[in-house]
C-alpha cells in the first residue's frame, strides 16, 4: 500500500461513510513528495497552497521572535497534517516555517482539490470539519499550556502525552517548544529525577 492509499484509509477510518468513488476523484489530485532532513516544506513567510499529510518523518513548525531567535511552536509526526491553517484558509503569508527534523515523505493535498471535494461530497466536507476541529483543540491546548502552566507543568504534560516524540527531538528543540532556556529544562529534569 503506497502513502496515498494509506492516507485515504485514514479518511475512511475517521468518516466511514466516505465512498470509494468520492475518494477516487480526490486521489487523482494527490501526490507524494520526499524531503531530506533539514529541508523546508514551508519556508517563513510563504503562502500555503497545500496541506501535507506526514506519512513518514517528523517536522517542526517554528517562528522567529522579536530577538531574532527561532521558537518551536509544535511538532508534526506521522499521520498528522502540516500547514498553517489560518494562512491556508486566508491565503496570507505564514509566520511559521515548517522544517524536516528527519527525512520526510508526505502526501500533498492541493487547496483547489480539497475545496472541490468539499463542494461535491458532504462526507469529505465532514472529514475536513473533523480535522479542523482537532487542529483547533490542539492549538487551544498549546495556547493554554503557555498561559496557565509553569515550565515544569508544561514539561510534565509533554511527558504524559508523549507518543515517541521526545526520543526524536533534541533538548534544545524541546526547551524552545516549552518556552524556556535549555539550562532551565536541564534543571527541571534533574529535580524530577531526584524526586523518584
Amino acid at each position: 500500500m503506497n502513502e496515498i492509499d494509506s492516507y485515504l484509509l485514514t479518511m475512511k477510518m475517521l468518516v466511514p461513510e466516505i465512498q470509494d468513488e468520492h475518494q477516487y476523484s480526490l486521489k487523482s489530485e494527490l501526490s507524494i513528495q520526499h524531503y531530506p532532513k533539514k529541508s523546508y516544506i514551508f519556508p517563513l513567510q510563504s503562502k500555503h497552497e497545500i496541506i501535507v499529510f506526514v506519512a513518514k518523518g517528523l517536522l517542526r513548525a517554528y517562528y522567529i521572535d522579536q530577538e531574532g531567535e527561532e521558537k518551536n511552536a509544535w511538532f508534526i509526526k506521522e499521520n498528522e497534517f502540516a500547514t498553517d491553517y489560518p494562512a491556508f484558509i486566508s491565503f496570507t503569508s505564514s509566520n511559521y516555517a515548517f522544517q524536516c527534523l528527519e527525512d520526510c515523505t508526505v502526501v500533498v493535498l492541493p487547496k483547489k482539490a480539497i475545496y472541490q471535494a468539499y463542494s461535491e461530497y458532504p462526507s469529505i466536507e465532514k472529514y475536513g470539519r473533523l480535522i479542523a476541529e482537532e487542529v483547533i483543540k490542539m492549538m487551544q491546548s498549546r495556547i493554554e499550556s503557555l498561559l496557565f502552566l509553569s515550565a515544569k507543568e508544561r514539561y510534565l504534560d509533554v511527558l504524559k502525552r508523549d507518543t515517541g516524540i521526545l526520543q526524536r527531538i533534541s533538548i534544545s528543540h524541546l526547551a524552545s517548544y516549552l518556552g524556556i532556556e535549555r539550562q532551565s529544562l536541564t534543571r527541571i529534569r534533574k529535580e524530577l529525577l531526584q524526586q523518584k
